[in-house]
């Protein structure tokens, strides 16, 4: 699907991006600049013109092939269908994960772009502004942050991991006591790219959140995959 070169074109793509559209506008917004998609979910210019830079520099890298954005599907639900489409590719985009931290002028705030063919992701690409640090992966051929490929070793410490505000208090009620003693500190960064990164990076070991949304409740959440059995999660 990506060609020689392409997976390099699209973490500049990225970087271009945040620079025009993101770095410019950091603390710097108006505001007429923020709005409320719904209560507690922000928008912001930088988001729409991110998208819109990213949406059209996609489509050079691979013609043809539909760009799933978070503000686009907003605004035309139907656009998520694109994603199930068997034997069909689409991108996904996220312009401005962490928006509402973004609007607050704290800097934990990312863009997230990921590759679908035949549903299944088959890259992804991470990108924390303010720090400038990018994770890809590319699928059979593992992950690098900054470059670097990411080898999974842990230190033997308890698990430390970022649960959401509004999923903390439901998570320490539900789980057994002996479990929570396998776990360090909790926290959150209300941006799931910058946790992700944290997790690559070997400074933390999962990410843990739940969302209401027009559809039925949907879940989500990551683990450390080399270490399942010290999780208890499911």
């Amino acid at each position: 699907m990506l060609g020689p070169g392409d997976s390099e074109r699209v973490a500049e793509l990225m970087r271009e991006t945040a620079a025009a559209e993101l770095t410019p506008r950091f603390r710097m917004l108006a505001k007429e600049d923020i709005r409320l998609k719904r209560p507690g979910d922000f928008v912001t210019v930088a988001d729409e013109l991110s998208e819109q830079r990213l949406a059209s520099g996609l489509a050079k890298i691979l013609p043809g092939v539909p760009v799933v954005g978070e503000e686009a599907a907003e605004r035309d639900p139907r656009l998520i269908d694109l994603i199930a489409r068997p034997g069909e590719a689409c991108w996904i985009v996220d312009p401005l994960d962490g928006t509402a931290n973004f609007a607050a002028g704290k800097d934990r705030f990312a863009m997230i772009v990921c590759l679908v063919q035949d549903r299944v992701a088959v890259a992804g690409w991470i990108l924390d502004v303010p720090r400038q640090q990018m994770a890809v992966a590319l699928r059979g051929q593992g992950v690098t942050l900054e470059g670097t490929p990411v080898s999974g070793a842990h230190a033997d410490r308890p698990l430390i991991g970022f649960v959401g505000y509004k999923f903390r208090k439901e998570f320490d009620r539900q789980l057994p006591v002996a479990k929570r003693q396998q776990f360090g500190r909790l926290s959150t960064l209300s941006c799931a790219g910058a946790e992700y990164l944290e997790i690559l990076s070997g400074r933390a070991d999962f990410s843990l959140y739940c969302r209401a949304v027009r559809r039925p409740a949907l879940c989500a959440g990551t683990t450390d995959q080399r270490r399942p059995d010290r999780c208890g999660l499911s």
